[in-house]
């Protein structure tokens, strides 16, 4: 079952990668359907906050992979599940050596 969810959500994320980010994606009906699709999926705001962060953490100081912080790349569905996949889970955050 598919969750519902609103316009605002999915403008939330595209703001906070613009931010994040440092680019300029317009709220076009393409970047956010990738968004939305991923909510529906059942990936939390959160979690895409945090994929945003690690990837621009890992790629901003890369000129080839600077290109790729765009919604086509980051909520892929497939790309997405991978970067998921990548987040420390909280219980073991505080247990980094």
């Amino acid at each position: 079952r598919k969750l519902k969810i609103n316009g605002a959500e999915t403008r939330q994320i595209l703001d906070f990668l613009n931010t994040t980010a440092g680019k300029r994606f317009r709220p076009s009906k393409t970047n956010l359907d990738f968004i939305r699709c991923r909510l529906e999926d059942g990936i939390t705001q959160d979690q895409l906050r945090k994929v945003i962060v690690r990837k621009s953490r890992e790629w901003l100081p890369d000129a080839k992979m600077r290109t790729y912080l765009r919604p086509a790349t980051l909520f892929n569905r497939t790309q997405c599940e991978q970067y998921i996949g990548e987040l420390v889970p909280p219980a073991e955050e505080k247990h980094e050596l």
